[in-house]
């Protein structure tokens, strides 16, 4: 026979002694949840704020081919109907298999993208072009020059658009006074209550509502 006397009997955990292994487990889960969702939230911020930059890159190729002037916001022709928007003179640009990825914010529902009437070249957009170039004329005024700017680098071009629930889309062009921040149709929707903006000169910021100046929004002369 197996002498068996030199083996202790394992204790199994108590009912209170589960309880509390159980409530420290709730406890780590609250804490890392949030961290977790905080971290995915950044990495998304991150990837549109790419996306975004690369709109710059796209925005510096027009303008080398058409005299160092970028796109104006939208156009209409002498009738008063839109002929096209900024998005439309730059997805020539793009490489076919990243014109949604690009057009794309991933902190919206499904990124929020989609070919429009079945096209290739007409795309809903997360991204918004700022107002004040939104020049609404039939001639080469549907151009404008970065010279115009007295300083690029402070000259908010594109933004986060306003999002649509209902026509689950973003709106085209942006307006923002600071002076009324409320009615401002930039969407900070990024982590920390923040929003992706490019500037004129092709750098992307990731900014509060209170940090976006007057400066940064207007053109002289255009006011």
């Amino acid at each position: 026979m197996i002498n068996t006397s030199g083996f202790k009997r394992m204790r199994g955990f108590t009912l209170i002694e589960l309880l509390a292994v159980i409530a420290v487990i709730a406890v780590i889960a609250g804490i890392l949840i949030p961290v977790t969702s905080s971290v995915r939230k950044n990495a998304r911020t991150m990837q549109a704020a790419s996306n975004l930059r690369s709109w710059g890159g796209y925005l510096s190729l027009y303008a080398a081919e058409h005299g160092g002037r970028h796109p104006c916001a939208t156009a209409t022709n002498s009738k008063g109907q839109k002929v096209w928007q900024w998005k439309d003179q730059l997805v020539p640009y793009v490489e076919k298999e990243l014109r949604i990825q690009l057009m794309s914010d991933p902190n919206l529902p499904s990124g929020a993208v989609s070919r429009m009437f079945n096209a290739d070249t007409t795309f809903s957009s997360c991204y918004a072009m700022n107002v004040k170039v939104a020049t609404l004329r039939e001639s080469p005024s549907y151009l404008w020059s970065i010279e115009r700017l007295g300083n690029p680098t402070r000259f908010i071009e594109l933004a986060d658009g306003k999002w649509n629930d209902a026509w689950r889309t973003c709106a085209e062009t942006f307006y923002h006074d600071p002076e009324k921040p409320q009615n401002s149709s930039i969407d900070f929707r990024q982590s920390g209550d923040r929003a992706n903006v490019l500037f004129a000169d092709g750098h992307v910021n990731t900014m509060k509502r209170e940090d976006i100046k007057k400066s940064m929004i207007n053109i002289d002369g255009l006011d």
